[in-house]
């Protein structure tokens, strides 16, 4: 009997499968099979100590860990897959919600409050009906949704090798190549340069003394953002002396947790003054240089796991000192900035078309929440068959 997990985005499936879906490294699975509880088609499985909205509808049999809860539909229950959408719904989730004391998801939910919420019991063909349908139309709205998000997949590879190609071959496609002497390039036009890091960068360090800036910056895959420094939030430190004052034209590394992390992008292009944590590597150009056509070679060195690959220790992170070996090519200066406007007109071209598609995936949700709500409560009519 397999191993079960329950989540909001793939409902109750095993959990081989679940880790191949998400890449989770922190599932545990049992090896004492006693302690799980069996898990039956058409029971339904809640984490309560970390309520994340719903209930989800097991549709195979296996076993779940003790800290899932079952609950069973009884005999007045006729179609479990009628109440699979009713328990999906936000009109009951948030009734749900409003007996609880939960200020956001992942916090602890109590039978009692369960029990609070009443439920609908149309009748036996009436259900039926209902989970007919909403099966069939909210797998139409999947199907759209999977379609829409294998095309910004897709534009993702797309911009991944459209840098990939400026930052090594450059925009004249008929220019005299050679033989890169770089394991992961293969050829470079022969007037570019190969240098180590250090001939172009020094790690930059400046302490936020005294507070002297207040404008806090972070990495977040692959784009500076600012954050805001007086949050309530845990995770930052009690006064930001330790932190290094950037500026315009640093670029930022993050090169910790190298083989934990593979998904992260880890470079970004600094654009304004303000603090970075000191656990990021900045660095700053000696000499004159187009720090865009830098940063989008870092990104791809980045992408294609060149940092991951020279990841070491126990932190498997980088430090400065072996950065600075790492070898770079480098194109004329006029030739860099001519790829760095290049790069950022043509990115700028394909986020604008992933941002488009990102909302009609936000619209067919929002659409889709709204068919449920509608049927389930009887607002929307459904034919009986």
């Amino acid at each position: 009997m397999e191993q079960m997990t329950a989540s909001q985005q793939y409902g109750v499936i095993p959990q081989s499968e679940y880790i191949k879906k998400t890449g989770s490294h922190v599932v545990v699975v049992e090896k004492d099979f006693s302690i799980l509880k069996a898990v039956y088609p058409g029971d339904f499985v809640i984490h309560m100590r970390s309520f994340q909205g719903g209930l989800e509808l097991s549709e195979v049999q296996g076993c779940t860990s003790s800290a899932y809860v079952m609950l069973i539909p009884g005999p007045q229950i006729h179609s479990a897959r009628y109440y699979r959408w009713v328990f999906k719904c936000d009109g009951y989730i948030n009734e749900l919600r409003s007996t609880s004391n939960l200020v956001r998801d992942g916090q602890a939910m109590r039978w009692a409050n369960f029990i609070q919420v009443p439920i609908p019991f149309p009748p036996p063909e009436v259900q039926d009906s209902i989970a007919k349908y909403l099966d069939r139309e909210t797998e139409r709205i999947e199907e759209l949704k999977d379609s829409i998000r294998a095309q910004i997949d897709a534009l993702d590879s797309y911009k991944r090798s459209v840098i990939l190609d400026a930052v090594t071959k450059g925009l004249d496609p008929n220019r005299d190549m050679v033989d890169s002497k770089i394991d992961w390039i293969d050829r470079l036009p022969r007037n570019w340069n190969v240098a180590p890091l250090r001939h172009f960068f020094h790690e930059h360090k400046a302490k936020n003394l005294f507070r002297q800036e207040t404008n806090l910056l972070s990495l977040s895959y692959g784009r500076i953002i600012r954050k805001d420094i007086g949050t309530v939030d845990g995770l930052l430190p009690s006064n930001f002396n330790g932190y290094n004052i950037v500026g315009p034209g640093d670029i930022v590394l993050r090169l910790t947790d190298l083989q934990n992390d593979q998904k992260s992008l880890r470079t970004g292009l600094v654009n304004e003054r303000g603090i970075v944590t000191s656990a990021y590597i900045a660095l700053r150009k000696h000499r004159e240089l187009d720090s865009t056509y830098f940063h989008y070679l870092f990104h791809t060195y980045d992408i294609c796991r060149v940092f991951y690959n020279m990841g070491s220790g126990v932190r498997q992170g980088l430090t400065f000192s072996e950065l600075s070996r790492l070898p770079l090519v480098a194109p004329p200066l006029d030739e860099q900035r001519r790829i760095g406007r290049f790069l950022n007109e043509e990115i700028t071209k394909i986020d604008e078309v992933q941002r488009k598609k990102r909302k009609q995936l936000d619209l067919l949700d929002a659409y889709k929440k709204s068919l449920i709500y509608e049927v389930v409560t009887g607002r929307r009519e459904v034919p009986v068959r």
